[in-house]
This record gives C-alpha cells, sequence and structure tokens, in this order.
C-alpha cells in the first residue's frame, strides 16, 4: 500500500484523473465578462456560487474506522514563486481521495505543509519538528536541491519516503546514497541531453537560450545546457531575462536577435509561463523583424525529441497536460502565418491558428486533465482552449478538469475561452475548493466538462 502511495504521489498533479466526479458541485453558469469588470465583482460572483468547502481536519476525522496516512510537505512560503498554491493542491487532492471510496476505501490521507523559509538548515529543524510530532509515512518536497540531499539522509534513516517535485540534481538520482527519495521530475543532464540529441537530429547549429534571472531551478539547467551545446559545437546565445520585467527583458532580447543572419533556434529549456508570455509577443507582435530568417521556438519535454525538421513552432503546456497518460503537444506552424498575422484581429489569428490544429489532430483526444498552478495559466488555456475547439464536432465519452488557482484575471480569460469555444453538446460545472477570505493559502477554482 505504500508503494501506490508514493507512486501517486509522484505524479501528485496527474491525480484528478481517478477524480473526475466531484460530489457537492454547483451548475456551471457561464460568466459574463461585461458584468465583471473588476477583480472584486468577479470574486463576489464565485463567492455567490461557492459548495461546501473541504476541511483536511473534518474529512479525516469522519470516519474513525479508517487508518489515517500522514505526508508532510517543506515548502519555502517566503519565495517569489507562490508555494501556497502547492500547499493548497496538495490538501485539495487529499480530500478529493478520501471522498473517493474507490482509491483507498480504507484510508484517509493528511497533509500538514511546513516553511523552509528557504534554508537549508531551517529546512532540516523543520523536518524535525514533522517527525517528533507524529509518525509520517512520507515527506512531500523540499523543493530545494540542497535541501533534499539533507532532509533525505535523515529520512532514509527512519526509512521514510521522500517525494521532491522540482529538486533535478543528478546526484540525487544515486539510490544507494539516497535510497527512500523519489522524485516525479528527471534530472537536469537527462533533459539537457536530450535536447542536444534533437539538435544533432535536425542538424541545428545555432540557437539562442532564454532563461529566468527569478528562476535558479531554469538558470542552472540553462548554464550546463550551455556548455553542452559549446562542447558540441553549436553557436548559442545566452540571454537573460526577468519574469517580473517582461516588456524591458524582450526589448533585449528582440535586439539580439535583429542581429542574426540565418536559422533561429529561440529556445526555453523547461518551459513555463514567463517564458511562453515572451513567445506570444515574438509570435502575434514583433514578427516582422524575424519574418526573413526561419523562426523557431522550442519547449518540451525530455521524450520529445522525435521531432519533423518542418514544425517552426512547438509548445507543451509544462505542468502536466495530460491525456490517458501522454503528453497532449499543441503545435502550430508559424512560418505559413508569418503574412497573415501582423494584419489580423485577434478573432482572426484564432481561426489561423485553429486550422493548424485541425490539421495534426484528425482525432482528438477523449480525456483531458489538465492542472495549472501558476500566475501565468493564460497561455496554457489557449492551448487547450485550442485542442477543445478542435474537438468539439467529435466528443464522445469526453471529460475535462481544470485545476486553477483562485484569481480573478485568470478565471475571466478563461470564460472569455469557453464563450470562444461554444462547447456543443457539453455540460460544464466548477466548484470553488478553499475558503472565502483572502489569505494566501489557495483557495483553487475546480472546473469539470462532461457530455450532456
Amino acid at each position: 500500500m505504500i508503494s501506490k502511495i508514493c507512486i501517486f504521489f509522484k505524479n501528485l498533479f496527474l491525480m484528478f484523473i481517478l477524480t473526475n466526479k466531484a460530489e457537492n458541485i454547483t451548475k456551471y453558469q457561464n460568466i459574463d465578462t461585461t458584468s465583471t469588470s473588476s477583480n472584486s465583482s468577479l470574486e463576489q460572483t464565485l463567492v455567490t456560487k461557492t459548495f461546501n468547502v473541504y476541511s483536511s481536519k473534518s474529512n479525516t476525522s469522519s470516519n474513525n474506522s479508517k487508518k489515517t496516512i500522514k505526508f508532510g510537505a517543506l515548502l519555502p512560503f517566503n519565495t517569489n514563486h507562490d508555494q501556497y498554491n502547492y500547499a493548497s493542491a496538495l490538501r485539495v487532492a487529499a480530500n478529493l481521495i478520501n471522498k473517493n471510496q474507490n482509491i483507498l476505501a480504507n484510508y484517509n490521507i493528511q497533509v500538514e505543509a511546513l516553511e523552509t523559509a528557504g534554508i537549508t538548515g531551517f529546512a532540516l529543524v523543520k523536518l524535525f519538528n514533522l517527525l517528533e510530532r507524529e509518525s509520517k509515512v512520507a515527506i512531500i518536497g523540499p523543493t530545494n536541491t540542497k535541501q533534499v540531499m539533507i532532509t533525505s539522509k535523515l529520512c532514509s534513516k527512519r526509512n521514510i519516503l521522500q517525494i521532491s517535485f522540482s529538486a533535478n540534481d543528478p546526484m540525487l538520482g544515486d539510490k544507494y546514497q539516497f535510497p527512500t527519495l523519489f522524485r516525479s521530475n528527471p534530472d537536469r543532464m537527462s533533459i539537457n541531453l536530450a535536447q542536444i540529441s534533437l539538435f544533432k537530429y535536425n542538424g541545428w547549429k545555432r540557437t539562442a537560450i532564454l532563461y529566468d534571472l527569478e528562476d535558479q531551478v531554469i538558470f542552472q539547467t540553462s548554464q550546463e545546457l550551455y556548455q553542452l551545446m559549446i562542447t558540441n559545437s553549436i553557436n548559442v546565445t545566452f540571454e537573460s531575462f526577468a519574469s517580473s520585467h517582461l516588456s524591458i527583458s524582450y526589448n533585449i532580447i528582440r535586439e539580439k536577435i535583429k542581429l542574426f543572419k540565418d536559422q533561429i533556434i529561440i529556445f526555453q529549456p523547461m518551459a513555463c509561463g514567463a517564458p511562453s508570455q515572451i513567445l506570444l509577443i515574438f509570435t502575434y507582435h514583433y514578427l516582422h523583424y524575424v519574418d526573413r530568417f526561419n523562426l523557431k521556438n522550442l519547449g518540451f519535454h525530455e521524450k520529445d525529441y522525435g521531432l519533423k525538421a518542418d514544425w517552426h513552432f512547438f509548445c507543451t503546456v509544462r505542468r502536466k497536460s495530460a491525456c490517458r497518460n501522454r503528453w497532449v503537444h499543441f503545435i502550430v506552424n508559424i512560418q505559413e502565418l508569418f503574412a497573415e498575422i501582423d494584419y489580423s484581429t485577434a478573432d482572426e489569428i484564432w481561426q489561423l491558428v485553429k486550422e493548424q490544429v485541425n490539421s495534426l489532430y484528425r482525432v482528438p483526444p477523449k480525456s483531458i486533465v489538465y492542472n495549472e498552478l501558476s500566475m501565468y495559466a493564460y497561455d496554457g488555456l489557449w492551448a487547450l482552449a485550442i485542442l477543445l475547439d478542435t474537438a468539439e464536432k467529435e466528443l464522445d465519452n469526453f471529460s475535462i478538469d481544470l485545476l486553477l488557482e483562485r484569481n480573478a484575471s485568470i478565471v475571466m480569460k478563461l470564460a472569455y475561452l469557453m464563450e470562444k469555444i461554444k462547447f456543443q453538446g457539453v455540460s460544464g460545472q466548477y466548484s470553488y475548493l478553499g475558503n472565502n477570505s483572502r489569505d494566501r493559502f489557495g483557495d483553487i477554482l475546480y472546473i469539470q466538462f462532461s457530455p450532456n
């Protein structure tokens, strides 16, 4: 049973595949974006449709005959990336599992999250605090590689499973040193080697790597990739940007790109929200600077190097967009759109992109689970919406689950996408998971679509 729990939490953000039927969900209604012009009014609209709030304590104590499986989570709540969303996702997932008797009928899952403050020694102290109060079956986190290395020593001595969803140092794969440590993401060296294989396969010799200064994981991965590319005779320009200053960063990157005279590959390792925003700027607003060149943008996972050389745009939603345990890819041939986009409205761009996706997805997927817990959900929602628009006339046993943080701007954009898609033959429901206050403990919007 413990091994099953371990595997389950290694794929934490895919767990909603198993919980498509949430209870006490109010009927979905179209959100009128014109009547929700401000964040506060939209939030008020959501609050009026709130259903019963899930509570870890109430769920885990409602049936005393069940055994309790306890997980501790160590997260740096003080960092720029809002870790409260991850803690809330853990709690929501635990509650949904507890309510579904088909998953762990005789057990309740209980999650306790403590802050590491981004300090290795403090993370170790918090781990001691977790273990001395009550025994835990597993520890989730920390997110930092150094913190994982230290805390995993103690976990291995106590024979406690440890799951890290972001530490990517290759050293952590040594099972002799870290026998009870498991990771839900590949190490950065395997990712970089796969990316080098892709470049060699396609004969690409010139590239620019963009990395986010505010994300240390991305920075380390990008640095190692840069060295590998030099070793493999790939001409590479190494440029940084700050996700909190996208417009300033873009101007710097744009000037660099204008210096290229032949094939350009704009490459973002472990593509995430902020680079995707830069990608949108490149694609829809400044293509006239690069329309003489062969512009490529790549953001992919380690297994995605079987690409055709003539695909000029490849975008993968980083945070687990899955179809029956397969990665769903959203692919658009940008080169054919060069002439049209500069003079097109948003609706016309939508149609152009949709036509490209239509040509690639003859048979749409039947089930999608999309979990996005970042401030940059907009880009992923666009890609998801395009795929749904492609599939709308061929829906058969089609179900979708969306897990979003409570963010009024994201909800408004999602409502716009729902209006665009028109969902023929599909009904929707949404739930408001969490409390109604303005604290930072990650209220989450959970949306489910299914056939009528």
